[in-house]
């Protein structure tokens, strides 16, 4: 019995994630349509999660939602040598990672006009990834006390969020192509040129110039 409640529990939550994965997907996530998708008796989301806030908030903390430091660094390499270098790559990786889940894109989409069980849990990943981030790259590099680098990551981290999120529709922002290579190498070199400025800002002000 536990064993069958389980197996629905995961069928369950493999549907939102499916759902989720659909651009506007957030939109048609009522019960109906999850179970459909899932293929199981709509009564279950009540009984198992307690409606569909309670699934949201179970599918947020048992699904692997959000990209973890680890998969930007599997999308890019973080070198060891410079500050500016491992934070671009970290921010770049970010980006490439997140062009890769669509139900994290979904969410970001949906956090922007509303909130809902799932999106509360994105402060929590984010600071997760805060946390990990700063393990992973600033505790072995001095950041310069001039710049406020942790606002400069925010930002940037904002930036590869909404351009994610708005890259699944293809097309152009301000110019700058999101949907081909061309586009994305410039977004990459854009990072990486903003980063390596405002260290070098950050040193010219140590050292008095």
């Amino acid at each position: 019995m536990a064993r069958n409640r389980s197996q629905t529990e995961e069928k369950i939550l493999k549907a939102v994630g499916d759902i989720m994965s659909e651009p506007g997907g957030s939109r048609r996530l009522g019960v109906n349509a999850i179970a459909d998708k899932a293929g199981v008796d709509k009564v279950l989301i009540y009984r198992y999660f307690g409606g569909v806030e309670g699934l949201l908030s179970a599918f947020a903390e048992k699904s692997q939602l959000w990209p973890t430091v680890e998969d930007a660094a599997r999308k890019r390499a973080i070198p060891d040598d410079e500050l500016a270098r491992a934070l671009a790559a970290l921010v770049q990786g970010y980006l490439a990672a997140l062009r890769d889940s669509p139900a994290a894109l979904e969410a970001i989409a949906w956090d922007a006009g509303e909130k809902s069980a799932l999106t509360q849990h994105l402060s929590a990943f984010r600071q997760r990834w805060r946390r990990d981030a700063t393990a992973r790259v600033f505790r072995s590099h001095k950041v310069p006390a001039r710049v406020d680098i942790e606002a400069v990551m925010a930002v940037l981290a904002g930036a590869a969020d909404y351009l994610a999120a708005r890259g699944r529709f293809g097309g152009d922002f301000y110019g700058v192509a999101l949907d081909d290579e061309t586009g994305l190498k410039r977004i990459d070199d854009a990072i990486a040129a903003i980063l390596q400025g405002v260290l070098n800002y950050a040193a010219a002000g140590k050292n008095g110039n």
